[in-house]
């Protein structure tokens, strides 16, 4: 499952949406990347989120391979389209 959510929050992706990611990939039974670019993140750091610098408008590509993964993917991409 993949799917790309534009970041709608004005301050970019910063540690409160980021910690919210992290949350649902640690419950998720299934492999999830969050990809800005050419650049790819493990959603189970707040560093590797971080370092990504994903600015408000910037699109944002999440991946999820196994059980959940449509689930997963659409938590995650409501937190990325919230400002």
């Amino acid at each position: 499952m993949q799917q790309i959510f534009i970041l709608a929050n004005v301050e970019g992706l910063h540690f409160r949406p980021a910690s919210r990611i992290i949350e649902i990939c640690r419950q998720a039974s299934c492999s999830v990347q969050i990809i800005k670019g050419d650049q790819s993140a493990n959603p189970l750091s707040m560093m590797s989120l971080l370092k990504l610098g994903v600015r408000c408008g910037e699109p944002v590509t999440v991946i999820a391979e196994g059980q959940q993964a449509q689930e997963i993917v659409t938590a995650i991409g409501q937190i990325l389209e919230s400002s």
